[in-house]
């Protein structure tokens, strides 16, 4: 049941996410009057790995997981962003995939889950 439950928490997390990605997006092609180039913040298949993100967890630790996926993400495109912007190329629409970090998420939880998760 845990891992049912996991898989459907994961899953709908990320479809949250979605949606909120394709919210900002447009939202930030109004404000820059600009037409809408990509329509989503992060693709459908990142919704399908969170189910499988969950499913591999369980209930507890799919939140684990996803916030160590968000943690890992925002500390890789930050050092991306910094060198990019140091070697002066910046752009404003420049994006990373998501799946690596929630697949390593994930398995850095299932080798070490006793430091994560007590």
């Amino acid at each position: 049941m845990a891992t049912i439950l996991g898989g459907l928490v994961g899953f709908g997390a990320m479809l949250a996410f979605y949606y909120l990605g394709i919210t900002f997006v447009r939202l930030m092609a109004r404000i820059r009057n600009k037409p809408v180039e990509e329509g989503e913040g992060l693709g459908f298949g990142d919704v399908n790995l969170g189910l499988v993100v969950g499913l591999f967890l369980g209930w507890p630790g799919v939140v684990a997981g996803l916030v160590l996926a968000i943690l890992l993400g925002g500390a890789i495109s930050l050092i991306y962003l910094l060198f990019t912007f140091l070697r002066h190329g910046y752009k404003p629409d420049l994006s990373v995939p998501y799946g690596p970090f929630l697949a390593a998420s994930t398995l850095i939880l299932l080798y070490f889950k006793d430091l994560f998760m007590r």
